[in-house]
């Protein structure tokens, strides 16, 4: 809207445009030129035509006189339409148009008819001067009564809205949604007590898809169970089976305590029978070449006995060389069996003989070894579907209080060492558990494959090819080892492995070499980093496989300090059995020695 003066102002509640008031008979300007408003204001002050012609000159003149005066005080004082009516009500109803509220309304006590409904307020203050016939006029303003004229103060400007009441239409609307609602609550329970059946329904499938599950798991552990049970059965059947041709372990008394002892089987009984005959020709052999001798000697001709001797000693060589095959063919055969023979007894007199289910999810099938005071069991993973290596640590009830708590500090140690390791030439630790108050596992990664150990025990040496194979798959397991990874709290220390030798090189079923065992591992400080890379001070002298260390560990005065060239001597030792079958220092010397 545009601004400007109250009297030109076209809002509903602002005065509206007035028409010219002159000194003559008030007239409005012409309709095309007037708004909505202006007609309907026009047409509310003025008298209409025929009120004119009936009228007397006099007496609209004296209206028009009035009207002016009235509208002028409006002016002055800034009110509004309905304002001005009820500040400005005429004394008398005598006019034929009604008062004037609003544009275009009537006032509220003004009949249909246009007859006004309130009783007469008295006469008004012209009353006598106008002319017969002539309208009432309205009353003085009320500004410009004097004080104690018992004239209240002037009425608000603006009355407070009042809630409009709904017709009978949309009270009928309402009702009608009202009718919608109740329909929407009740399809949306009928929704939710489906919902509800629906998950009745899927709770009982997925119960019933547990069942399933652990039926099958049970089923499946059974089938495992009895599977390692029928190839335990079958190992203790090759074993003794072997016994006859290969030997056994048999138990001999002494005067200082029994002992174990190797008792040979029937092939090598053989082989020494026929390394006897092998033996007696060549003393044979020998004879009948000093008797050429001697025949040549004394000038008789034996050059045919000489080619015949000749024929011989080819074919005693060519012998003695497939007995030495044979003999280390059957060496291999018998270590095999010895080793499969220990295992199978020390299987049987094992707590776990029985195979059981541990932790809920370990299936054990089959021992793998045994140390000290440790047990590894091929295990299958339930839940993983997989086979890992469960290795036992057994507390010696005999045990003193103080190395009970050593050795779980070593255990712990290789725990917290190798759960943080991630690498493909280490072997990975999966879980550890408790098994009782005396025995707890940690679970491996399980290498189906041979150890290094074993595989110089029955092929002497390695090619050189496969042992330079061998020793980059090692290295790229220490330089990992050795070099500190992650930041803050994931950060992990350098570590020093300290043992490393062939029985702790293991290989899995690409073979692949793997790095194992961190019972004696060392974790490098990041502050010993300033005095050296991977330096840590020595506090287990003694500890190691003697074969595979250095000679600073072997100190035993003053303070020793190792670093991680422990690992590249004995990454050495071990490059240099593979080459040439045998140890570069104390070869065929025991540790104890």
């Amino acid at each position: 809207e545009e601004r400007g003066p109250f009297w030109t102002r076209s809002s509903f509640h602002s005065f509206p445009a007035l028409p010219y008031f002159g000194s003559g008979p008030a007239k409005a300007a012409p309709a095309r030129y007037q708004t909505l408003q202006e007609q309907q204001v026009t047409a509310a002050l003025l008298p209409s035509a025929d009120a004119a012609q009936r009228e007397p000159t006099m007496a609209s003149t004296a209206a028009a006189q009035q009207r002016k005066a009235v509208l002028l005080e409006a002016r002055m004082r800034g009110l509004t339409g309905s304002e001005a009516s009820s500040a400005f009500a005429p004394a008398a109803a005598t006019s034929l148009d009604p008062p004037v509220t609003e544009v275009g309304f009537r006032s509220p006590a003004t009949s249909r008819e246009g007859v006004s409904t309130k009783p007469a307020s008295g006469s008004s203050s012209m009353t006598g001067v106008l002319p017969p016939g002539a309208p009432a006029p309205r009353e003085p303003s009320p500004l410009k009564r004097k004080a104690g004229d018992g004239m209240g103060p002037p009425p608000a400007r603006r009355k407070s809205a009042q809630p409009r009441k709904l017709p009978t239409s949309k009270r009928a609307s309402s009702d009608g949604g009202d009718e919608r609602l109740s329909k929407a609550e009740a399809k949306a329970s009928g929704l939710s007590q489906e919902l509800e059946r629906v998950r009745e329904a899927a709770s009982k499938e997925g119960e019933a898809t547990r069942q399933k599950l652990q039926l099958t798991r049970d089923a499946l552990e059974h089938a495992l169970r009895a599977t390692a049970e029928a190839d335990a059965r079958k190992a203790r059947r090759d074993v003794a089976d072997a016994a006859f041709e290969l030997g056994r372990a048999t138990y001999v008394a002494g005067s200082l305590g029994g002992r174990d002892a190797w008792e040979d089987g029937d092939a090598a009984r053989r082989l020494k029978d026929r390394e006897e005959e092998l033996r007696r020709r060549r003393e044979d052999e020998t004879k009948v070449k000093r008797s050429i001798r001697e025949s040549k000697k004394k000038g008789l001709d034996g050059a045919t006995a000489d080619e015949a001797a000749k024929y011989r000693a080819r074919k005693l060589k060519k012998d003695e060389e497939l007995l030495a095959g044979e003999k280390a063919r059957l060496h291999q055969r018998k270590l095999t069996h010895a080793r499969e023979w220990q295992r199978v007894r020390c299987e049987d007199a094992s707590v776990f003989k029985h195979r059981p289910t541990l932790h809920g999810k370990y299936l054990l099938q089959r021992l793998l070894g045994k140390g000290g005071f440790s047990e590894v069991w091929l295990s299958y993973d339930l839940d993983a579907c997989r086979h890992v290596a469960v290795k036992f640590h057994t507390l010696d009830s005999s045990w003193g209080d103080e190395k009970k708590r050593a050795y779980v500090r070593h255990a712990a140690r290789e725990y917290s060492i190798q759960r943080d390791l991630q690498h493909d030439r280490i072997v990975r630790l999966h879980d550890v558990f408790e098994v009782d108050a005396d025995t707890f596992a940690t679970v491996l990664e399980y290498c189906s494959g041979d150890d290094l150990d074993l595989l110089l025990r029955e092929r002497g040496r390695l090619k050189e090819n496969d042992a330079k194979a061998i020793l980059l798959q090692i290295l790229s397991g220490l330089k990992y080892l050795h070099a500190p990874t992650g930041t803050g709290n994931d950060r992990r220390r350098a570590i020093i492995h300290y043992d490393l030798k062939p029985g702790n090189i293991l290989f899995d079923q690409r073979g692949d070499a793997k790095i194992t065992d961190f019972g004696l591992s060392k974790i490098v400080p990041d502050g010993s980093m300033s005095q050296g890379p991977l330096s840590v001070e020595l506090t287990s002298q003694g500890a190691g496989t003697y074969w595979y260390l250095p000679p600073e560990c072997f100190q035993t005065h003053g303070s020793v300090t190792v670093s991680g060239k422990v690992d590249v001597w004995s990454v050495g030792v071990i490059f240099y059995q593979m080459l040439y079958g045998k140890k570069p220092f104390g070869d065929g010397v025991t540790q104890q020695a």
